[in-house]
């Protein structure tokens, strides 16, 4: 696969993870409390080496994310569009690897 074509496919997959419906991970956050910085949010995401990808992104990034008893990731809300930009990587580069 030439330079180009890995190009024009790490791009449609950003494009791809950033648009639509994710089918591997699912988003709800909790009820609003008074103080927003503690409001947290959390996801599932089934994939051992996406979920370590984004742990690993997320201390390089400085972002707080963690397992719940559930098995769903953690994260403060305040971090919520950094947290969907690191997933939106992890997308891209597991997708470009796979």
């Amino acid at each position: 696969m030439t330079a180009y074509s890995r190009s024009l496919v790490l791009l449609a997959c950003l494009l791809l993870a950033g648009c639509g419906e994710n089918q591997t991970a699912t988003v709800s956050s909790t009820a609003a409390v008074e103080d927003t910085s503690a409001t947290v949010g959390s996801f599932r995401l089934r994939n051992g080496e996406m979920r370590n990808m984004l742990v690993e992104e997320a201390e390089e990034r400085g972002v707080e994310v963690w397992f719940n008893e559930d098995g769903s990731i953690g994260y403060h809300v305040a971090d919520g569009k950094e947290v969907d930009a690191i997933m939106n990587w992890v997308f891209a580069v597991f997708w470009v690897n796979n």
